[in-house]
């Protein structure tokens, strides 16, 4: 990750002992990073469904809904499985960590803890997930690039003869019907000579929107030939 900073990353950090709260907000600000500081476990959630924050100190042992509870409720929401949990506790209990650990959390630190390493695991963990996000994005697009038609925005011929082929043969086996409706432009050669390739995009892009604007959500838009040709089709039974 190029060019760190701080101040993008908002962490947030859970401790029911007010020294440990104060000690904790200093150093992270101090550092540059947003910080969100709660004393009690049960304000976690409700504060998560406002602002997701880059990564989560824990402490283990709290009242009420301690640090292993509240990861686990943390990590059984898809929103927030994620976001990095780093338990800060004065526990040598093997156990306890390694349900930290099963639970989701990525590492710990204990009390009493020095700054600087608080900071280079934070660091460390708020670099890997920032390359996993980033990761993701590019699988993504990825995915896109292979199923889209770069002109159009919709799909691409060997999406819609993968998902019609997969419909023809499920429509086989419920011995149901779909439709497919294929278009095409007229005098499509006469705009390209007449006004340029640009205007024969213009054209191409145009029908396509006005075929989308046509069908249903459960249905699907496809460019089909690399020059003129667009075509469609149900994936509901007709």
């Amino acid at each position: 990750m190029t060019d760190y900073n701080p101040k993008n990353f908002l962490i947030l950090a859970v401790d029911d002992n007010s020294v440990n709260r104060i000690l904790i907000e200093k150093i992270l600000r101090k550092e540059g990073y947003q910080a969100k500081i709660l004393a009690h476990s049960q304000e976690v959630l409700p504060y998560m469904e406002q602002i997701n924050p880059d990564l989560i100190l824990l402490d283990l042992m709290m009242p009420n809904i301690n640090g292993l509870e509240l990861c686990q409720q943390i990590k059984l929401n898809p929103h927030f499985q994620d976001i990095p949990v780093i338990f800060i506790t004065a526990s040598d209990e093997k156990q306890d960590l390694l349900k930290a650990f099963d639970l989701g959390a990525v590492d710990y630190i204990t009390k009493p803890f020095h700054n600087r390493e608080l900071l280079a695991r934070i660091k460390t963990h708020l670099e890997l997930k920032f390359t996993r996000d980033e990761l993701k994005k590019a699988l993504v697009e990825l995915e896109k690039l292979a199923t889209t038609d770069e002109l159009t925005g919709i799909s691409n011929r060997r999406n819609f003869s993968t998902l019609a082929e997969r419909e023809f043969n499920l429509a086989k086996r419920q011995k149901r019907y779909f439709a497919l409706l294929i278009l095409d432009i007229d005098y499509f050669k006469k705009i390209n000579d007449s006004h340029g390739h640009i205007a024969g995009d213009f054209v191409i892009k145009s029908v396509a929107q006005q075929c989308v604007l046509s069908i249903r959500q459960e249905d699907l838009c496809a460019r089909w030939g690399g020059g003129k040709s667009l075509s469609f089709f149900s994936l509901k039974v007709c």
